[in-house]
């Protein structure tokens, strides 16, 4: 899959009208993935990444992380969601974090 992945940082307000509007779910999440295409092309627009600010901070206090950190795994959760991974299911789930862990690893050490 090739293309052109915008991330957009917003206030949690925001996350939740996103969330209300295009999830029928009306707290805040943490990020949320809106696929555009399938892009064929290099350059083409695949989708967005949006994701939550006063979240992102509070989530990487609780993991005793940084911010830069939990910006970077919820970067790849997105982007996941934008390759058609979820975790709606107990074996999903397993398969799509696993995944995560591994990118975000490979990610610190570059």
């Amino acid at each position: 899959m090739i293309g052109d992945v915008s991330v957009v940082v917003v206030p949690d307000k925001v996350m939740r009208g996103l969330n209300r509007r295009f999830r029928g779910i009306d707290r805040t999440t943490d990020v949320l993935a809106f696929p555009i295409a399938a892009a064929a092309r290099e350059g083409e627009p695949f989708g967005d990444i949006v994701i939550a600010h006063q979240t992102a901070r509070r989530q990487a206090r609780e993991y005793g992380g940084s911010l830069a950190d939990e910006m970077r795994r919820l970067a790849v959760h997105g982007a996941l969601h934008l390759c058609g991974y979820d975790h709606h299911t107990r074996k999903d789930a397993g398969r799509m974090f696993g995944l995560a862990r591994r990118i975000v690893r490979d990610l610190e050490r570059t």
